[in-house]
């Protein structure tokens, strides 16, 4: 058994002798181009990534027959256990992952046995500056926008995240199960809907339309703001957290059961671990590190960055992400489907 440890690490070390390509399921913006390049380099192994822009269309591919084209999965906290209890992931031997150590014990303890830490951050109001004279504070700015706004607002669906600026409005618990407040909340979407232009994650829409100039405002993660002004000197698109609270996510990075590069993928979970690479993952995708030792050496500017790395009066009443009952589950899909429509 020590010989096979050994061995393991030795191949997460210098590499594999039979260049592979992993394909990783991914939101958009969300892994450096550096690292993947120097992943390459080092190992010999590329990278494919294919992008989703919800967490609902992320989970009907892992659902599916689909899983079996994809290696690796950026996934919520929760759905990596979900996903990790069916068999769908793979449950991670930390032993073969020696630079997973360097990552915070409360991040590793959410993402659970069936991923690593990745990303971790909050939902919040994303805007543009050069077009909304005002810097919003409150989730009423987005659910009950201004005129000049209307027609100009960003959604995006989840199970969680479409229903938090209405429940944290309400003074409710992002995590509610009880069926009145979410038909109340409900309301507010429903009176939110006429000025919506598009529930599409807020990348997807701005990469995908011909009408990206007239989104204004928009739900979105921190982090986003980096994304969305790319090389622009202006830096037009801002984030907040609402006054209210929010919700505080946890991302993880799993490798999918099925997949026939299992060896390849851990050697990708090792090495985006390394605090080098997780330092260069960190500022160039612009969101906050789970990396205790990267932390440390990440640019000053991002640091000190309150949107990605909030103080505790920031973060105010926002909540960490709980499992639901599966009749809240599918009263918040109907929901979901009929905002849609």
């Amino acid at each position: 058994m020590q010989r096979f440890v050994s061995l393991i690490l030795c191949l997460l070390t210098i590499g594999h002798s039979q260049a592979q390509e992993l394909v990783l399921l991914n939101w958009d913006e969300y892994l450096s181009e550096g690292v993947v390049e120097a992943f390459t380099r080092e190992t010999g192994h590329t990278i494919r990534v294919v992008v989703y822009d919800s967490d609902p269309a992320r989970d009907d591919i892992l659902a599916s027959t689909a899983i079996k084209q994809y290696d690796l999965v950026v996934i919520d906290s929760l759905s990596a256990q979900r996903f990790g209890k069916i068999h769908k992931l793979v449950n991670l031997d930390q032993q073969f992952l020696p630079n997973a150590s360097k990552v915070g014990s409360l991040w590793r303890q959410s993402c659970g046995q069936y991923s690593t830490p990745y990303f971790w951050g909050t939902l919040g109001i994303l805007y543009r500056s050069d077009r909304v004279n005002y810097k919003p504070n409150s989730w009423a700015d987005l659910l009950y926008p201004r005129d000049a706004l209307k027609g100009h607002v960003g959604m995006q669906l989840g199970f969680y995240d479409t229903l938090t600026p209405a429940l944290k409005l309400m003074g409710t618990s992002l995590n509610s199960e009880d069926s009145k407040e979410i038909k109340t909340a409900y309301g507010l979407l429903q009176h939110q809907k006429p000025h919506v232009l598009t529930y599409q994650y807020a990348l997807s829409y701005l990469r995908e339309s011909k009408n990206k100039d007239n989104l204004h405002m928009a739900l979105g993660y921190s982090g986003d703001q980096y994304a969305l002004n790319g090389e622009q000197d202006s830096a037009p698109w801002k984030y907040v957290i609402p006054k209210e609270g929010t919700a505080i996510w946890i991302d993880c990075l799993s490798v999918i059961a099925s997949t026939t590069k299992k060896i390849a993928a851990l050697m990708f979970i090792n090495f985006i671990n390394r605090t080098d690479i997780a330092v260069l993952n960190a500022n160039e995708v612009g969101s906050a590190t789970t990396h205790m030792s990267a932390k440390k050496l990440i640019n000053k500017e991002l640091l000190e960055d309150t949107s990605l790395y909030p103080n505790p009066d920031v973060i105010g009443d926002s909540e960490f992400l709980k499992s639901i009952n599966a009749i809240s589950k599918q009263q918040r899909g109907d929901i979901l489907r009929a905002l849609k429509k």
